[in-house]
């Protein structure tokens, strides 16, 4: 069956909200980047300081751009 983008991203936050229920808070903050811009850039540079060579950034909320943004001129 055929969804429209909307349909799908309304799916894509019920997953994440009921993962989120699933998962620690801890394990969370282990794996994940989040939080202000400054955050989530020192979280990724920690990342490839302790051997990550290609950390995926995959925006779980709603402003793309300020993803986009964070992370458009950034240097590690």
């Amino acid at each position: 069956p055929l969804y429209s983008a909307a349909a799908s991203d309304v799916y894509k936050r019920q997953q994440v909200e009921a993962a989120s229920k699933l998962v620690p808070d801890e394990v969370v903050q282990m794996i994940c980047a989040a939080g202000t811009p400054d955050e989530v850039r020192e979280k990724v540079a920690q990342y490839m300081e302790d051997g990550c060579t290609c950390p995926i950034l995959y925006p779980l909320g709603p402003d793309v751009r300020l993803m986009i943004d964070t992370f458009s001129d950034w240097s590690p």
